[in-house]
């Protein structure tokens, strides 16, 4: 578990894992130099608890993104069979771990990807995170990453569960050290090195609160935007014209309709009207989300095509910030292209 200033959210998260009825459990967490008071819970949590260890993370190595090299150092002490990535501000639900071992086991699964169930809070929470994952479910079908001929995939990196010598074999976050969206980076490689992979519904092994503010939601957000579209920009240009043409232009064109300025295009915009609404009733029952995001859908796609315009725009000009560091990401990929083995 990588911990960076998580005071909010760190005794939470490591009690549900000491509670969970794993036999042979240890739980290795690297406070990565955390400013706040994440580091004291945690040496208060460790007293407590034996299979608690506590790793001061070292300074950030150049080429390397934060999470992934917290979670590279904890690896070092890991002993399990199996490796469990997960992010300090999730929330296991009983059984949680035993019952996704068990189901990789079974399936013969090498990388086990379960979905959570999302806290959501605050108005923009609940107007933004059921669009947010509702694109990112058409961007990534699970139908489709889960063909195992298929060489794209996808991974949510709260909760990665990866059969160690598996993770040991690709040398773990090594390979994909400098991208900021390093759990799919993480789980194509594997896919790509003929592991089993797969994406799972598990809302009912663990939940979420991601981004409590505004400000975090954005900057979350943004910088993983491009990397879903493989830091393509031809790709992530259609997008931009898809959403705005399939997810704005419906209601224009129909506010138009009724305005006397567009009575021709009413059919059709009623019909792409109802056939986006039916799809995000089902993604609220199936996720459990709430009606206000469906009221504000038109406010939400607005946000969402600033966020893809800003993510394309400080890869290419600026930098991208998370947990108060500053990353180029662009100059990061090419100098990991250059760089020598070691």
């Amino acid at each position: 578990m990588p911990a960076r200033n998580e005071e909010k959210n760190i005794e939470r998260c490591v009690k549900s894992v000491l509670q969970q009825d794993w036999h042979n459990l240890e739980l290795v967490v690297t406070n990565d130099r955390s400013e706040d008071a994440t580091g004291d819970i945690l040496a208060g949590l460790a007293a407590h608890d034996a299979r608690l260890h506590v790793i001061d993370g070292e300074q950030l190595p150049e080429g390397w993104v934060g999470k992934g090299w917290a979670v590279y150092q904890a690896h070092q002490a890991a002993q399990g069979t199996w490796v469990l990535l997960l992010d300090a501000d999730t929330e296991l639900e009983p059984g949680a771990i035993r019952t996704v071992v068990r189901y990789a086991q079974q399936q013969r699964i090498d990388f086990l990807n379960p979905t959570p169930q999302f806290i959501n809070r605050s108005f923009w929470e609940k107007t933004m995170k059921p669009v947010l994952w509702g694109l990112v479910m058409t961007r990534f079908p699970m139908l489709w990453v889960n063909l195992p001929f298929l060489k794209e995939n996808m991974a949510f990196g709260p909760f990665l569960l990866i059969r160690k010598s598996c993770y040991d074999a690709v040398e773990g976050h090594r390979h994909v050290c400098h991208d900021i969206l390093e759990d799919v980076a993480l789980s194509r490689l594997i896919k790509g090195e003929g592991y089993r992979t797969r994406l799972i519904n598990g809302r009912h092994l663990f939940k979420i609160r991601m981004y409590d503010s505004f400000s975090g939601l954005l900057e979350g957000w943004i910088k993983t935007a491009y990397g879903a579209m493989n830091y393509n920009l031809l790709l992530m240009s259609l997008a931009v014209l898809g959403l705005f043409y399939l997810a704005l232009f419906p209601f224009v064109g129909l506010a138009l309709s009724f305005s006397g300025w567009g009575a021709a295009l009413a059919p059709a915009a009623l019909a792409a009207v109802t056939a986006l609404y039916t799809r995000r009733v089902i993604d609220g029952f199936r996720f459990r989300f709430g009606a206000i995001s469906l009221l504000m859908h038109p406010l939400a796609m607005v946000v969402v095509q600033y966020m893809q315009a800003a993510a394309v725009w400080r890869f290419y000009f600026g930098q991208l910030t998370w947990k108060g560091r500053a990353y180029q990401p662009r100059l990061e990929m090419q100098k990991s292209l250059h760089a020598p083995d070691d």
